[in-house]
């Protein structure tokens, strides 16, 4: 891939989705509020186990690859939002009628 664009987004979208497998495996394999007991009595535990890893592969590999374009800046990112540094205080009075 000579597009740097494509190779981050691809990168991160199979870290993303590597995520979304691990939390499939780990939530059936610790039973998580007895979700693995229950896919395993279904009748075809193929398809709940398909489903439960799409879902976790779209979402967390979505969230990579935006958390990955998010993440793009200029060249000076070291400065905190607004560019000027620490902030200024600003006196406020107050009205005692109040």
């Amino acid at each position: 891939m000579r597009q740097p664009l494509l190779r981050l987004l691809a990168l991160n979208g199979l870290a993303g989705a590597t995520a979304g497998v691990v939390v499939v495996t780990g939530l059936l394999g610790f039973d998580v509020g007895g979700i693995g007991r229950l896919v395993a009595a279904s009748d075809n535990p193929a398809l709940p186990i398909g489903m439960m890893t799409f879902g976790f592969i779209i979402t967390l590999a979505s969230v990579a690859m935006g958390t990955a374009i998010m993440r793009i800046g200029s060249d000076d990112d070291d400065q905190p939002a607004g560019g000027r540094g620490v902030p200024i205080p600003i006196p406020v009075r107050v009205d005692p009628r109040r």
